[in-house]
């Protein structure tokens, strides 16, 4: 887990991936890849990872919506990427979710 998150750190990530990984001869773990879109259907591997520690599939949508959502806020405020008309539609997404 400690390499995995290093991985997705120190590649900007935000919200979630999956790290793929082999086991060396000398049994030290090497990694792969680090897949920015893994399974998200409900047999995913993420979907039970969550389901492991207490989150459920819909929790996890619903997770990964706000930290979404959050993400666009914060790239609107420090970038100023955002028109009026995205603010304002972002505001009332915000309401609906």
């Amino acid at each position: 887990q400690d390499i995995a998150l290093a991985a997705h750190n120190a590649l900007g990530l935000e919200g979630y991936s999956r790290s793929d990984f082999i086991i060396s001869p000398g049994e030290e773990p090497q990694i792969l890849e680090v897949n920015t879109l893994p399974g998200m259907t409900a047999t995913s591997l993420l979907p039970q990872e969550a389901a492991a520690v207490g989150l459920s599939f819909d929790a996890l949508i619903e997770r990964l919506l706000h930290l979404g959502v959050a993400r666009h806020k914060r790239a609107c405020t420090v970038k100023a990427m955002c028109s009026a008309d995205e603010k304002s539609s972002s505001a009332q997404r915000n309401i609906l979710i």
